[in-house]
């Protein structure tokens, strides 16, 4: 079923190449069986479909990603998603989106994800939550940062504003209907599961116009989180992918010339994760005149997490 779904969302070639690079738990292949497109879909499938559907948006969005994934296609390799991440901006003036993590939590919730943590970062002005999802321990994690513009002064509010405020809704009626039959806790047949993760895209993208070049820069100054924002909207900033040896996948990518961040390890070592440098693309901005321009800025990278302890897969603010 979890097949038939992907195939009625994005149609059959682009659901072959996902199935076939991407990791699927066994339950989620065989569960259910092709009954018609009448026939009901286990919210967990629709979940970890959204996951497959991030991560081939990264694949337009990351020319590294690409090339990574394409290599393992070659290899006959399959990748693991350890989890998503998003960001998000907790102020009062994001127009028609609703403030914060609860933008993103709008979908995320009745897709059966739980926030189960929360972690403070000063330095960044920011929390990140992570949302898990509780009908099956096989769906990835997402895990959303929320920056908090309130605290960080009215030079970043005046830029803010000017991009975030006319910001419209991307309510759509259709998908507000599935959500409000997912909230009743009633499951979606294959067509109305297919046209709810057609829709929800419109949450995970830039809804607002070209940012201002000047509004840009200071947010550049003050959060570079939401400076990022301003091109990239609510899209996905890294998918994480599950590695036995972090070692190897490191070496790898070296390998292909390919920069990597520093690594980053929990406090018992049990978990590492390190990220390709973001790759770089162009992006519209509004100058003084308010012409368009084009201008480079970092767009998105995917992640590599070696996790030693699979009974505890919990976060640590040095993680992030």
């Amino acid at each position: 079923m979890f097949a038939d779904l992907l195939e009625l969302t994005v149609g059959a070639d682009r659901a072959r190449d996902l199935m076939q690079v991407l990791a699927v738990d066994t339950p989620f292949k065989n569960r259910g069986g092709k009954n018609g497109q009448g026939a009901k879909v286990p919210t967990p499938l629709i979940a970890h479909a959204l996951h497959f559907l991030l991560f081939e948006d990264l694949l337009k969005r990351s020319p590294s990603t690409l090339a990574i994934t394409g290599e393992a296609m070659q290899a006959g390799d399959v990748l693991t998603i350890d989890h998503s991440a998003l960001a998000t901006l907790d102020v009062p003036y994001m127009g028609r989106l609703a403030r914060g993590r609860h933008h993103l939590g709008h979908i995320l919730e009745p897709l059966g994800f739980v926030q189960v943590e929360a972690h403070s970062l000063p330095q960044l002005s920011a929390t990140a939550h992570i949302y898990r999802c509780q009908l099956s321990a096989t769906v990835p994690d997402f895990v959303v940062m929320e920056v908090h513009g309130m605290r960080l002064g009215p030079e970043f509010e005046a830029a803010a504003r000017s991009i975030f405020s006319d910001t419209p809704s991307p309510n759509h009626v259709r998908v507000q209907a599935h959500l409000a039959r997912l909230k009743a806790g009633e499951e979606l047949n294959l067509d109305q599961a297919a046209e709810f993760l057609q829709g929800v895209f419109a949450w995970f993208g830039r809804q607002h116009v070209p940012p201002l070049k000047d509004a840009y820069q200071t947010l550049c100054t003050h959060s570079p989180i939401s400076a990022w924002m301003a091109h990239e909207g609510q899209g996905i900033s890294h998918i994480s992918l599950r590695v036995s040896h972090l070692s190897v996948a490191m070496d790898m990518q070296l390998r292909q010339g390919r920069e990597l961040q520093l690594v980053k390890t929990s406090l018992d070592q049990t978990t590492k994760l390190v990220g390709l440098v973001p790759d770089r693309g162009l992006r519209p901005f509004r100058d003084s005149t308010n012409r368009i321009v084009q201008m480079e800025v970092p767009i998105a990278n995917l992640a590599f997490m070696e996790r030693s302890d699979d009974s505890d897969l919990h976060f640590e603010p040095g993680l992030f």
